[in-house]
């Protein structure tokens, strides 16, 4: 009985300890829902990321639920993912501004900020080779795709925006499209 309190205090110790470690917390992380009777071809999703928190590498993460009562019909699905980020003036004069060349980041004259637009056409693959889902879920199934990893400067937001490029005009069985920035380092 003695050994007792001593391993509840170790369990206690580690799992504080694995709360207090959140580097693979996500900065950002937004659902918007879909129709589940189907998202329309026109129909774009928007998303805000607030000004992050300190400069690191961050891995940028499309999400997407899936329903079992009315099933995608297709086994993978073609998204476009448009982001715009804007970063503060401040960086002009750090050693940060590499990073910004490395962007591409622009400023207009009149400007305090500086702009870059990353676009991506991305295939989501929803099935294996048989038809299996390879989401996790049972009535919902949730997936998750890492598209790329920016090392992106402290005070950095973005508007990001989703479309589809399927052939169908509606798209149904998706239920909610998400959008996750997580730091890596």
């Amino acid at each position: 009985m003695r050994f007792y309190p001593l391993a509840l205090l170790a369990l206690l110790l580690a799992l504080g300890g694995a709360c207090l470690h959140d580097k693979a917390r996500p900065v950002a992380y937004a659902y918007v829902p879909t129709p589940v009777d189907g998202w329309e071809t026109g129909d774009t999703l928007h998303f805000t990321v607030d000004s992050l928190p300190r400069t690191a590498p961050y891995n940028v993460a499309v999400g997407l639920r899936t329903s079992a009562a009315q099933p995608f019909p297709y086994r993978s699905l073609w998204l476009v993912v448009r982001e715009r980020w804007t970063v503060p003036a401040l960086y002009d004069q750090m050693a940060d501004s590499a990073l910004l060349m490395r962007l591409h980041a622009v400023r207009a004259a009149d400007s305090t900020a500086w702009h870059f637009e990353h676009t991506d056409t991305v295939q989501l693959r929803l099935t294996d080779a048989e038809g299996d889902v390879v989401g996790e879920g049972i009535s919902r199934f949730q997936y998750v795709f890492t598209l790329h990893r920016h090392v992106l400067p402290r005070g950095a937001r973005a508007d990001v925006s989703m479309f589809h490029l399927m052939r169908r005009d509606m798209l149904p069985g998706i239920t909610d499209v998400g959008i996750m920035l997580t730091p890596t380092d």
